[in-house]
């Protein structure tokens, strides 16, 4: 069977052709891997320093631990990812943990599209996988796999094949305009940049814009690139998973990429949208340091109200009983900081911990494990029950392994 969603207020899934259900018992049995982009760990979002920063900080960070401990997860606020730049090949490390191959050896480097020249394929790149272990894993113990992907990375297809019982595919191009606070012309301004933001030919509309100005009322720079607009409405697949878990059957997997806290801020600590011209991102040049922070913390606790209203969800609907839930990030804020790489637990702790955690159904309290580990092999050991290679990747002589493992 074949599910389509059609949301006519939203305008932002596709659902393509995918594999019938394998097995249907009476019983289900579930596993979410949530994937998050540009997420700290706890002790990377409670290190910023408090005398030039807000105290959104400190609430994000309390947000997020307390949602861990309050729903009984087991968090790993150690665990960092490999690659501290690209968050979609940290996916790819994740699907694959065991790996000891390249980037290139686990990607294809060449693809056929249906249509190039769809909006949201034009000017985004998209990692495609050979090989995908964690989904050979699911499929040994028949499980059904269901994928809710956005940009980035291509889920749904091995090796070009489609994998996958259930493919809904995210697409955040045109942005839609409802419920924005937002003029006409600034409707028009932003759907251009968006055109041509996504051709490619075009990086950074606000030239552009600053020239509409002279002769359009109303119209303003705004600040930042239409390619990121995938974080608008990107909680929207822990609604459209809690609603499958609810009537699915069998044994079932459900994988999503949420582009959340991400790298464009357009909401407050309540999820509500700001107007466009209070939107920032990471790179906007003509905001403070401290603004972004604050902008990036509201963000962060906007994403873990949506994780406790899908958790709650599960509880109303009886089906947290039976669901294991593995929430990982994908990258931190940072990819660099200055001074910081003279000192090893300094550079890990701010561009590679992005911390994991796992919800257990038979687990009655809330645990913390301090080790050391990358995300995928926190995953390979869940898989197949086996402990963690602590600071894997890192050439470390014993003595220097030790003091970190201390610190």
């Amino acid at each position: 069977m074949s599910e389509a969603y059609f949301n006519p207020h939203s305008r932002i899934f596709d659902t393509k052709a995918s594999l019938g259900d394998e097995n249907s018992h009476l019983h289900a049995d579930n596993i979410v891997l949530i994937a998050l982009q540009n997420s700290p760990s706890f002790y990377q979002l409670s290190s910023f320093d408090e005398k030039k920063d807000t105290a959104d900080i400190q609430q994000a960070a309390n947000n997020l631990l307390g949602f861990y401990q309050q729903n009984n997860f087991t968090y790993y606020p150690y665990a960092y990812v490999r690659n501290n730049n690209n968050p979609y090949l940290n996916m790819v490390y994740n699907l694959n943990p065991a790996t000891k191959a390249t980037p290139e050896q686990l990607l294809l480097s060449d693809v056929i599209m249906n249509s190039y020249w769809d909006f949201k394929n034009v000017g985004h790149s998209k990692l495609y996988l050979k090989d995908n272990y964690f989904f050979d894993e699911l499929i040994k113990d028949n499980y059904n796999i269901r994928i809710y992907e956005g940009e980035g990375i291509e889920l749904c297809s091995i090796n070009s094949r489609l994998s996958v019982n259930r493919c809904i595919s995210r697409t955040g191009l045109p942005i839609n305009f409802d419920n924005l606070d937002i003029n006409q012309e600034q409707k028009i301004a932003l759907l251009a940049a968006e055109w041509l933001e996504s051709t490619g030919f075009v990086k950074g509309i606000d030239p552009l814009l600053g020239i509409a100005s002279a002769f359009v009322r109303n119209i303003q720079p705004l600040h930042f690139s239409t390619q990121k607009l995938e974080t608008y409405n990107a909680f929207k697949n822990l609604e459209l998973i809690a609603q499958d878990i609810a009537t699915d059957k069998g044994k079932n997997a459900y994988i999503t990429i949420i582009n959340l806290p991400g790298n464009l801020f357009i909401y407050d600590n309540l999820c509500n949208v700001k107007p466009v011209s209070k939107w920032t991102s990471a790179t906007d040049q003509g905001v403070s340091l401290q603004e972004k922070r604050k902008s990036f913390a509201e963000q962060v606790s906007c994403l873990y109200g949506q994780l406790e209203k899908f958790v709650q969800k599960l509880e109303r609907t009886g089906t947290i009983g039976h669901t294991t839930i593995i929430i990982t990030g994908l990258n931190t804020p940072f990819s660099k900081i200055p001074g910081a790489e003279k000192d090893l637990f300094k550079e890990l702790q701010n561009t590679k911990q992005t911390g994991l955690a796992i919800y257990e159904p038979f687990k009655d309290q809330a645990d913390i494990d301090y080790r050391l580990c990358t995300t995928p092999s926190l995953i390979e050991g869940y898989l197949n029950e086996q402990d963690c290679n602590g600071l894997e990747g890192f050439p470390l002589t014993e003595q220097l392994r030790g003091k970190l493992f201390q610190e």
